[in-house]
């Protein structure tokens, strides 16, 4: 199973986030419901996991998580062409993040290795290929910081992906209360 660990965000953050998104010049924009802030992406989960990724989740703690967004997100070379707001790199996130992943790992799942860096999603490219950098550079200057409110965030969500032509579908498979240490 293709699935992901995530914060799911709150309407007024998803209000804020449209209304950036609704600005892009290119690209598919991810729809509401599928907005969120990946913790951990888990390509493929073998079945006989699920049960101690479930109990790993149902155990996290560290909430709830202050969301502040820093601007445009910078990523690596084979996320070119997406549309990502940054979210501050504040400590309680990259702790619960990491905590997660070593968890996760230590029970034998595995996950890419790369570099965390958090981020919300607006938009994909679009089928035709992705903006040319220099578009994207004129663009992520010309609106400078993308205005969105800060908000505390005290759940963990476990979503399947399924791929699909029209894109991915998230199907949340549970959600489990951040709470404190």
């Amino acid at each position: 199973m293709r699935s992901f660990i995530a914060l799911p965000l709150p309407d007024e953050t998803k209000a804020d986030l449209l209304r950036v998104q609704n600005a892009l010049p290119a690209g598919r924009p991810v729809p509401k419901e599928n907005l969120h802030l990946t913790l951990c992406f888990i390509p493929e989960l073998p079945e006989h996991l699920s049960d101690e990724v479930d109990f790993v989740l149902q155990s996290v703690r560290g909430g709830p998580i202050a969301l502040r967004f820093s601007g445009w997100a910078q990523l690596s070379a084979s996320e070119l062409g997406l549309f990502a707001v940054a979210v501050d790199r504040a400590p309680e996130l990259l702790e619960l993040q990491g905590r997660l992943e070593r968890r996760l790992r230590a029970i034998g799942v595995a996950m890419p290795n790369r570099r965390f860096v958090p981020h919300v999603t607006l938009a994909r490219p679009d089928r035709g290929g992705s903006p040319s950098a220099e578009k994207l550079a004129r663009f992520f200057e010309g609106q400078g910081h993308p205005w969105i409110a800060p908000d505390d965030v005290s759940t963990v969500g476990w979503y399947q992906s399924t791929l699909g032509p029209g894109g991915a579908r998230y199907d949340l498979l549970a959600e489990y209360a951040l709470r404190p240490r």
